[in-house]
């Protein structure tokens, strides 16, 4: 996982499944498209896009993606479906959001700092880790949809 906050995996197509990169590919474009992805790039093997809280993707499954891409790579007589997307918007809201929270906990004198900064980190954490999770989940799983039972998943 890098910087900032990044998801990646990898599918593998069964030999039998009668399908071209280029029509798995038409796929995913199509499926990003109706889940309002931008800056929708098909170029080669791969498709790029962008989704985010900023650029108004209300709820749907690219609400918290920054960006990413979706390659389709033909591999010893098979094809291999790899993904990368990134969550700088959700990096920055979680953020933009504590500062209400840590402001009014800091005034409060009565609380000592550490405590404060043991709350703040939990809330983010909590906040972070389990949009991530989620969204990670639905995102594997959109892909998969995709293939409609026509994969073996492995993990990276």
């Amino acid at each position: 996982m890098a910087f900032p906050l990044s998801h990646s995996g990898t599918f593998r197509v069964e030999p039998d499944v009668p399908v071209s990169a280029d029509e798995l590919l038409a796929r995913f474009s199509h499926a990003l498209e109706a889940e309002r992805a931008g800056g929708l790039v098909r170029s080669g093997e791969t498709v790029a896009f962008q989704g985010s809280m900023l650029r108004g993707v209300r709820g749907g499954l690219l609400r918290l993606v920054g960006e990413g891409w979706l390659r389709v790579v033909p591999e010893n007589g098979r094809m291999r479906v790899a993904w990368k997307i990134t969550y700088t918007p959700l990096l920055l809201a979680s953020l933009l959001f504590l500062i209400l929270p840590g402001v009014l906990l800091y005034a409060e004198p009565s609380i000592p700092a550490a405590p404060k900064a043991g709350m703040l980190i939990m809330l983010w954490v909590w906040m972070v880790g389990l949009n991530y999770v989620l969204s990670s989940l639905r995102f594997r799983r959109f892909v998969r949809r995709q293939l409609t039972g026509t994969v073996k998943a492995e993990m990276r």
